[in-house]
């Protein structure tokens, strides 16, 4: 996608370089890369959770408890966990996850999406 959007930016630079708009390309990027990426984990889950099912494993009234305890791409959601910062779940690598549940922590993630996404929309529409 990345290279689609370069070159449809190239191309558009070569033939009218004065009239190139960065506007509705990034929108659009920016609304695939979120198609393309969040929208397919809840899929890939209820086909994990089937196949686990077809071979005999049942999670728990713990693990389940646990698991809706976690929002897609590895993102800790326990209002009652003081903590901002929690160790990633086991699996998704080694470190620390945010915990949106927390005051700070959620107030931590709307700012850093503001930033990288909002950001470069900012730059997108200064530009034009």
């Amino acid at each position: 996608m990345t290279v689609l959007l370069v070159g449809y930016l190239g191309v558009q630079g070569w033939i009218t370089p004065d009239e190139v708009s960065l506007q509705w390309p990034m929108a659009l990027y920016l609304v695939l890369i979120f198609v393309m990426i969040f929208l397919p984990y809840r899929r890939w889950s209820r086909w994990a959770d089937a196949q686990a099912g077809e071979h005999g494993f049942t999670p728990t009234a713990d693990e389940q408890a646990e698991e809706r305890l976690w929002l897609p791409g590895g993102i800790y959601n326990n209002p009652d966990e003081p903590l901002i910062l929690v160790s990633k779940r086991e699996g998704y690598g080694t470190g620390a996850t945010i915990n949106v549940g927390n005051r700070a922590g959620g107030t931590a993630a709307i700012v850093f999406l503001v930033v990288i996404v909002g950001g470069p929309l900012a730059l997108v529409f200064a530009v034009a």
